[in-house]
């Protein structure tokens, strides 16, 4: 199959690109791990497939809150 056709029945049967359901599952776990651990946040990155930089600007643009900032708002006290 074409990357093309893929990427358009994907489209059509989702609601979005391959791409953005890559980024919607590793930002998911990048979630999960935040609230979940105390791993810091450039390991985090490192995990999920994210340089740690590059995670920082897609996750507050994606969320609207910075990892460190998304971890303290729904962490649980442990």
């Amino acid at each position: 199959m074409a990357r093309r056709a893929l990427e358009t029945r994907f489209q059509k049967l989702l609601g979005r690109t391959p791409h953005e359901e890559i980024l919607r599952v590793q930002l998911n776990r990048v979630k999960e791990l935040l609230v979940g651990t105390e791993l810091p946040v450039w390991e985090i990155a490192g995990r999920t497939g994210f340089e740690p930089d590059y995670l920082s600007v897609v996750f507050k643009k994606q969320t609207g809150l910075a990892p460190s900032d998304y971890r303290k708002r729904y962490s649980q006290p442990r």
